[in-house]
């Protein structure tokens, strides 16, 4: 096509561009059989939650009208691999306990019925024994 047109022309390039973007959003043939009836479903069960909300208060007329610096660079310490790992795990376990619904028995109960599925399966188990905790991880169940 250069050899036929000029595209010098802006314009035409523009075009161009927006038809080339714009074929493969366009359907040349609309099934009748893509179209999904859902008027039988109904939502049972939602959940809100607030995930993070801070007011910094920075206010041009008040009188701390300034950030204060960071001031414990370099004093972070090294994390034990052991409490990282359970500290992951018990951070998992908190997103699926996100709701005023259910007591400490409930979650308990819970955390002890995947731990016997996970003894059942002796390929995971097999994983978990003879690799370290970040490769069993990417397994077949993490």
């Amino acid at each position: 096509m250069s050899q036929i047109v000029d595209y010098d022309d802006k314009e035409l390039e523009k075009l161009s561009l927006y038809a080339r973007n714009l074929s493969p959003m366009l359907r040349e043939i609309t099934s009748e059989e893509s179209d999904i009836d859902l008027s039988n479903v109904v939502m049972s069960h939602y959940r809100l939650s607030k995930i993070r909300q801070q007011d910094i208060q920075l206010k041009q007329d008040s009188p701390d009208y300034e950030l204060v610096p960071g001031d414990a660079v370099g004093t972070a310490k090294v994390k034990d691999p052991k409490e990282e790992f359970l500290s992951q795990i018990i951070s998992k376990l908190n997103e699926f306990f996100i709701t005023d619904l259910l007591t400490d028995q409930d979650m308990v109960n819970y955390l002890y019925t995947i731990k016997d599925k996970m003894k059942e399966n002796t390929l995971v188990m097999k994983q978990i024994d003879n690799n370290t905790p970040e490769q069993a991880m990417r397994g077949d169940s993490p």
